[in-house]
């Protein structure tokens, strides 16, 4: 059976801020919808890794994946294949550092973590869970 696998990243700046990104109108999926850096890892990449390359395709942002602090995971299956999910954190030592972002969005913004809605069903459990247990300090 084939695994699909992906992750997503909340990013939050030196003040704790977390940077969303918008869908553009020519993303294949669900355009114009509220998005985190990150996507689908490839066969021979590492979630760390992956999510690393994702992370700098889209935003420009280069961290290493020692950095990466794993918040969620979502398992589930999704017309007959398994489909892993995983939610990273980071915190960057700077205050809304500029972004480059890819054709895949068309828009960012910096915003408290706590008005931070919406997001694909996986990745938004794993940021209420944050939320609620107050993890966002702990990064």
């Amino acid at each position: 059976m084939k695994l699909i696998r992906s992750a997503k990243v909340v990013i939050l700046d030196k003040n704790g801020d977390a940077l969303t990104l918008r869908r553009s109108g020519s993303h294949p999926r669900e355009a114009f919808r509220p998005d985190l850096p990150g996507g689908v890892i490839k066969e021979d990449e590492t979630f760390e890794a992956g999510l690393v390359r994702e992370i700098f395709e889209e935003t420009g942002i280069a961290i290493k994946s020692e950095q990466l602090i794993l918040v969620h995971t979502f398992t589930h299956r999704l017309f007959g294949k398994s489909v892993s999910r995983l939610l990273y954190a980071v915190r960057l030592q700077e205050v809304a550092p500029h972004i480059a972002i890819s054709w895949e969005h068309d828009e960012f913004s910096w915003q408290p973590i706590a008005d931070v809605h919406d997001m694909e069903k996986p990745y938004q459990k794993g940021i209420d869970y944050a939320n609620e247990h107050g993890l966002w300090k702990k990064i």
